[in-house]
């Protein structure tokens, strides 16, 4: 379905359908992410167990820890969020960001929204006076003259508080008070961190 009007009027654009990658089953599969990544953490807490009172039963556990956390892009499943972008058109501007969208309110409930904080991932770019979102479910065409707060926040436990979002007010989009974009392309924590800086940099330009 389509709300708003073209982008000539200089009215927001938004276009919804059914998602065709980001699935219930894809869904599942960025969990099996996390999974793994917390692998070596449980294999920790298995070994120190079996261990008697030292040092190593607290240095074992930290250091399984401090690498989950290093790896936490990883754990989010954003090498399988790359995998699926490459099947998506890129957006107009000259740089373009791997990014998960997520709506005010919610698009994805029940299930879905409890295990993926995602409503969809696609690319994002500022083209002109304009903010430009293909995704998989969502494209998106928002006039400058729309936007009427850009900021920065961390997403939350999820993320451990360590990583960013950047949350974009919008105006005349139906049903749609914010939208938060968070950078899906990095593997590493402080890659990351870097890459999120340089997509509200983009999108503050």
């Amino acid at each position: 379905m389509m709300l708003g009007m073209n982008v000539e009027s200089a009215r927001p654009l938004m276009e919804v359908r059914a998602p065709q990658l980001l699935t219930f089953g894809a869904v599942l599969v960025l969990n099996a992410f996390g999974l793994l990544a917390f692998f070596p953490v449980l294999c920790s807490f298995a070994i120190v167990s079996v261990l008697s009172f030292g040092p190593i039963t607290f240095a074992l556990p930290a250091l399984a820890l401090g690498l989950a956390t290093f790896c936490l892009p990883f754990a989010f499943g954003n090498p399988y969020v790359q995998w699926l972008a490459r099947k998506l058109s890129r957006t107009s501007a000259p740089q373009n960001f791997l990014v998960q969208l997520t709506c005010r309110p919610r698009r994805a409930d029940g299930p879905r929204g409890l295990l993926e904080d995602a409503d969809d991932v696609g690319w994002l770019g500022a083209a002109g006076s304009q903010l430009e979102f293909n995704g998989d479910s969502f494209s998106l065409r928002i006039p400058k003259a729309h936007i009427r707060e850009l900021r920065r926040h961390t997403i939350g436990w999820r993320g451990l508080f360590l990583t960013h979002r950047t949350v974009v007010s919008v105006a005349g989009l139906e049903g749609i008070d914010t939208l938060e974009f968070t950078e899906r392309a990095s593997w590493l924590l402080p890659q990351s961190r870097r890459m999120g800086r340089e997509l509200h940099k983009a999108l503050e330009a």
